[in-house]
């Protein structure tokens, strides 16, 4: 069946996990910042293994390595998105929890919005974060952040890898930033079609 992977222990160290009898060599790319690259071992049912850590409480992207390939592990569903599927994210909980990791506050919400760009002649799209009072106000005027991401990525990159919606959610809860909607647009330019 399935392997287990990503393990994360209560001492924050990280067991992986990949299926790959035929293979030769297998390891484990670790960490953007740091990059770690332990050998993995194989077991005699072909499961190959390797715990890393401990390691402080962040998000972390891992590729495996088998043979020389570059692959995703295909027992985790959680992906850094971007211009391809490069990576694979695991975190790593905090005690007390990480500003980026959700918390038990009020939540906002992230809309997206479709809209036709004139200059690209094509159909955009745009996240757009609302605070958790934008409901239960809806007379009160909020500030506006306009939020880019940076080159090779898309309108989703600031709420999937960035937490932006978690980051604001915390901030306004702990009174460290006031209420307000953030505005997410894909700024990639794309040849205009005809």
């Amino acid at each position: 069946g399935p392997v287990r992977s990503p393990e994360v222990q209560a001492d924050r160290r990280i067991t992986f996990r990949v299926i790959a009898p035929a293979a030769k060599a297998v390891s484990l790319s670790f960490d953007e910042d740091n990059v770690q690259t332990p050998a993995m071992t194989r077991d005699a049912a072909g499961v190959w293994s390797v715990t890393v850590g401990p390691v402080p409480p962040e998000t972390y992207i891992y590729n495996f390595v088998i043979d020389g390939l570059r692959v995703l592990d295909l027992a985790n569903t959680s992906l850094k998105s971007g211009v391809a599927l490069s990576s694979n994210v695991v975190e790593v909980p905090g005690t007390p929890a990480r500003f980026d990791q959700a918390q038990n506050v009020p939540r906002g919400s992230v809309n997206i919005h479709t809209y036709q760009s004139a200059v690209q002649r094509a159909a955009r799209t745009m996240y757009v974060y609302v605070p958790d009072a934008y409901y239960t106000s809806p007379n009160t005027r909020y500030p506006v952040l306009y939020l880019y991401h940076g080159g090779g990525g898309y309108e989703a990159d600031w709420v999937r890898d960035g937490r932006a919606a978690i980051i604001m959610d915390n901030l306004i809860a702990s009174r460290q930033a006031v209420p307000m909607i953030i505005v997410m647009p894909n700024n990639t330019l794309v040849a205009p079609a005809g």
